[in-house]
């Protein structure tokens, strides 16, 4: 004959008896510590892609600003004419450089990578109204 104790195991008997409610309590603190177990494991997958995404845009603009620091550099522009150059995460194109000369203060000029080459894509004044008749020093197009 099996006792009390082996039938409720194997799921034949229920018995009220003390340590087997404990089994039974015991039973769901190993479910909750699988599911504990799995929500720490999706938190720290999570966390990990969002600190990685991080990282990739910041070595994406930094390297786009070496680039194109280089390429003003090969245009005759040494870093001592620059008055700033801001890289930038934006919709498109994805990773811009803002470059302000020193002796043009008032103008920005933006630039991105395109199949392998750095290009220019705008030029602009910081007063939209005087645009129109501002003549750009640096402007490629």
């Amino acid at each position: 004959m099996l006792s009390d104790t082996t039938l409720l195991l194997q799921g034949i008997v229920q018995v009220k008896k003390p340590f087997v409610y404990f089994i039974y309590i015991k039973g769901c603190f190993k479910v909750m510590k699988t599911v504990k177990r799995v929500a720490y494991s999706i938190i720290i997958i999570i966390s990990v892609l969002v600190v990685a995404a991080i990282i990739y845009v910041q070595v994406k603009k930094n390297m786009l600003q070496s680039e194109v620091e280089e390429y003003l550099s090969q245009k005759g522009h040494s870093k001592d004419v620059l008055q700033e150059v801001d890289p930038s995460f934006g919709v498109l194109p994805y990773f811009a450089v803002t470059v302000t000369f020193k002796n043009e203060p008032e103008a920005t000029y933006s630039y991105t990578r395109e199949d392998g080459q750095i290009v220019q894509l705008d030029c602009e004044h910081n007063d939209p109204n005087a645009e129109e008749n501002y003549e750009f020093k640096h402007c490629e197009n």
